[in-house]
């Protein structure tokens, strides 16, 4: 990465950080890992009590880096912090994501449920406590657009994310310890 793009990757970084900690109900939009990750790692710093995470197998460059993994961890370190996850990808030989093994000893705040093969999302989504969000609708270009102070969207997301969450038909929770034995 050259200076230029370093320098304006850190004012991206600034002007999220400010919205994050105003609350802003400004929408941003959002694309590519770069992106991504410092979106994830604000919704993490951010949020206090709930993490609901709707995506593939959290296995790629954003989900193993370190700023995804250690915001992720330092939100599960807050007295409240309950991490739920929906994973849309998943086949009898497929290993689940290494991050599994550094979220195992926070199992007692972690539920894993896995989507039903037939079953595609049309978005993978990331809420934060009741006012932060990131709806990506190109997984492949890693397009999104979030906000972190919009109550009454992340609302409508919480529902859509409990409707499948809830949805015994359509998921099944995953032991912690069946993920761990299969990385």
């Amino acid at each position: 990465m050259n200076e230029k793009e370093l320098s304006d990757l850190q004012m991206y970084d600034n002007a999220i950080s400010k919205m994050a900690q105003e609350n802003s109900t400004d929408i941003f939009l959002n694309s590519g890992d770069k992106h991504a990750k410092i979106i994830f790692k604000h919704i993490f710093f951010n949020s206090k009590r709930n993490i609901r995470i709707l995506a593939n197998d959290l296995n790629n460059d954003v989900t193993k880096s370190e700023c995804y993994r250690s915001s992720l961890l330092s939100f599960l370190n807050q007295p409240e912090a309950k991490l739920q996850v929906i994973v849309t990808y998943h086949s009898d030989d497929k290993k689940y994501s290494p991050l599994f093994r550094e979220l195992y000893p926070y199992k007692d705040k972690i539920t894993v449920k896995s989507l039903r093969r037939d079953i595609i999302p049309e978005y993978h989504i990331c809420i934060g406590d009741d006012n932060k969000y990131r709806l990506e609708y190109n997984t492949t270009e890693r397009k999104a657009e979030g906000c972190f102070g919009d109550k009454e969207y992340v609302k409508t997301l919480n529902n859509y994310f409990a409707e499948i969450w809830n949805n015994n038909l359509i998921t099944e929770e995953i032991d912690m310890d069946t993920i761990i034995n299969r990385i």
